[in-house]
């Protein structure tokens, strides 16, 4: 799904990324741990929204598909952010692939 995501949006992500993701998911880091830690860390909602991100969608498109409003996914992606401690949607994505969300 990220490289899928990369391939549409024409690179989005930096050659150096795009490298690093497809060693990690070559060398398979992902683990069920991971995911564990990170859905006791967010609620459903915003691991949903997580992966809205990852894969690669537009603020209106995750509006579209979680049925709220652009500005509401605005205020929910910098609180998820915040959560995390990241700072952008690349960030938002490598999360997103290290805790087995997206592949």
């Amino acid at each position: 799904m990220v490289f899928t995501s990369v391939a549409r949006l024409r690179g989005a992500f930096s050659p150096r990324v795009a490298r690093w993701l497809a060693a990690e998911q070559r060398a398979g880091h992902r683990t069920r741990t991971a995911r564990d830690e990170l859905t006791t860390l967010l609620t459903e909602r915003q691991i949903e929204l997580l992966t809205h991100i990852a894969q690669g969608l537009s603020n209106a498109q995750i509006g579209k598909a979680m049925h709220l409003s652009e500005g509401t996914v605005k205020q929910y992606i910098s609180q998820l952010f915040n959560t995390l401690g990241i700072d952008n949607r690349v960030h938002a994505a490598i999360t997103a692939y290290r805790h087995g969300l997206i592949t």
